[in-house]
């Protein structure tokens, strides 16, 4: 529990099962010390120190509640925020998926050309190149960094290559191994994660 003591020493004032925040936002720690205090909430821990409001007493009654915190409940309470960041994210593609729609495919083109993270030299230890097969068979080819460029950069690539695309044709971005299926949803992980550093990949159209 000592770790969560630590955590919960950054929280002074209560978090609401409703507050929103974004996932890039929160670290591991400020992760637990929501999930407890919107624990200690929920056992209606927070009317008993609300008086106190961001004095040293109210820290300290809250980190005494500890004790008495189920910890599978804590990372219960994670979890759940995990999947509600995860909904937002689909929900945030979605958006940007109709709105792409509704707007001019050459603009849509430049503003994802836009956000293609700068090419690292290929020397560089972290370097990986990604190729991309093309509907038409013409194929893409370029160097990202494996640990910090995510899969988003390889469909903003798609985007500013493929007018079909940015004018809201629906695609997946799959292996490029005869048979694979699995696409590319998750546009938050990193090439590294997501097991596509110096991968062949395919643009499928899905209509």
């Amino acid at each position: 529990m000592g770790h969560k003591r630590k955590a919960v020493e950054k929280v002074v004032k209560p978090v609401t099962a409703d507050t929103q925040v974004a996932s890039t936002a929160l670290t591991e720690d400020e992760q637990v010390a929501m999930a407890i205090a919107m624990s200690l909430q929920t056992k209606g821990v927070e009317s008993h120190h609300s008086s106190q409001g961001d004095s040293k007493d109210g820290v300290k009654g809250l980190l005494d509640d500890l004790e008495d915190l189920d910890e599978e409940e804590v990372y219960a309470q994670i979890r759940q925020m995990e999947e509600q960041q995860k909904q937002q994210e689909v929900l945030r593609q979605q958006q940007e998926e109709q709105q792409r729609n509704k707007r001019d495919p050459a603009q849509v083109q430049k503003e994802a050309e836009q956000r293609l993270p700068e090419e690292p030299p290929p020397s560089a230890s972290s370097t990986c190149r990604v190729a991309i097969r093309l509907p038409d068979g013409s194929r893409l080819q370029r160097c990202f960094d494996r640990n910090s460029h995510t899969v988003q950069a390889l469909h903003d690539w798609c985007v500013s290559r493929l007018p079909e695309a940015a004018g809201g044709r629906p695609y997946q971005l799959v292996p490029a191994a005869p048979g694979a299926q699995q696409a590319l949803e998750d546009r938050t992980q990193t090439l590294e994660v997501a097991g596509v550093a110096n991968a062949m990949l395919a643009v499928k159209w899905l209509d």
